[in-house]
């Protein structure tokens, strides 16, 4: 299990909003620190610290389903939103919140677009 931290800088973070929604959110960081540890009750999760593109205040959260992407902010694209566009004035929801299509869909999406991948850890979910 990878314990050192991985320094990344100018990067963008992909990762699901939380525990219980799986839509994707995307974090713009001038620096990051990401390792896999164990925390609570799940034997690996990806901890994240970094510092916000326009802030100052370190930052720290852990994702225990660990669907988390990072690539250079330079390349960086948008996620889907959570919200379809409005006809005529009325908007719903592209997908349920926990709908694992949120992934399935940023995951096509990211590959069409070529980005250059900087860390990866898709795929290594905790028990």
């Amino acid at each position: 299990m990878k314990v050192k931290p991985q320094k990344l800088e100018n990067v963008t973070i992909y990762t699901t909003g939380n525990v219980l929604f799986s839509c994707i959110v995307r974090i713009d960081a001038r620096e990051a620190k990401l390792w896999l540890a164990p925390f609570a009750q799940y034997k690996r999760c990806v901890h994240i610290e970094y510092v916000p593109r326009r802030g100052r205040k370190v930052r720290y959260f852990t994702v225990p389903n660990c669907y988390v992407v990072v690539v250079p902010t330079s390349d960086a694209i948008d996620p889907d939103d959570l919200h379809l566009p409005a006809v005529k004035g009325l908007s719903s929801v592209r997908n349920d919140i926990d709908d694992p299509r949120w992934r399935s869909d940023f995951d096509k999406k990211l590959s069409r677009a070529q980005v250059p991948i900087l860390a990866d850890y898709r795929g290594l979910c905790s028990e």
